[in-house]
């Protein structure tokens, strides 16, 4: 579905619901309400909310497919743990640095036995496990996994082997859906003056990220939302 077919549509179904009595609507409120219900629908869909979860069939896996993206970190960082922990190394990923993160779908990592490599699972742990599992040898990382622990926007690596890489899969934030650019820009292409964004995001974009199948459902969803916040 084009832009301009969205907005067009969303007038209809408003004015429709509405009994034509609520005020018109700018295409910067459109896009507001737009991008909620599509990070909303998508977020049901990853989590299996309204059916399906994310992976659990071939057609939701499909839906979401343009958003999954990937990161490998090579030698991430290196702290010391406590020396209470006998041969435990931590290591540490910035998450800032993946700047569309929105989920964690999947993680590896590969560690360095003697002089060979070994791909091994990533166990996530608490802050409040994380202190037992790593005494306990039948939790705690070996040859076969490591932990990670998520700490404000890092990623922490719990290996008894010295640590190669750290592998993600993830889950990346939709771009937001503007109808209509949002600030005019000079002959460099950089906005001009004050301007509105949407998720610091100001140009409209064709919905080329999400199947066509998605879009009314978005759309049906940004209405209901619009007409809530009309009526309250």
């Amino acid at each position: 579905m084009l832009l301009n077919e969205l907005s067009v549509e969303f007038d209809l179904l408003y004015n429709n619901i509405s009994s034509n009595q609520a005020p018109g609507l700018t295409e910067y409120e459109k896009s507001v309400f737009l991008t909620e219900a599509e990070e909303a629908v998508i977020l049901e869909l990853y989590k299996g909310t309204a059916g399906d979860a994310f992976e659990s069939t071939e057609e939701v896996t499909r839906y979401l497919s343009s958003l999954v993206k990937s990161k490998k970190a090579v030698i991430p960082k290196l702290q010391t743990i406590p020396n209470r922990f006998i041969n435990t190394n931590e290591y540490s990923f910035d998450l800032k640095e993946i700047e569309d993160l929105w989920f964690i779908t999947f993680q590896s990592a590969s560690i360095q036995d003697n002089e060979c490599f070994r791909d091994v699972i990533v166990v996530p742990t608490t802050q409040d496990s994380l202190y037992k599992e790593l005494q306990n040898p039948f939790k705690g990382p070996n040859k076969n996994r490591v932990l990670s622990l998520s700490e404000d926007n890092n990623q922490k690596i719990y290996s008894k082997y010295p640590l190669n890489s750290y592998y993600i899969k993830y889950l990346s934030k939709p771009y937001p859906i503007i109808l209509e650019d949002l600030a005019k820009e000079d002959e460099e292409g950089n906005p001009i003056g004050e301007y509105l964004t949407i998720n610091k995001e100001y140009k409209s974009k064709e919905i080329d990220w999400l199947p066509e199948i998605l879009h009314r459902t978005i759309l049906l969803r940004a209405v209901q939302i619009a007409k809530a916040v009309w009526a309250s």
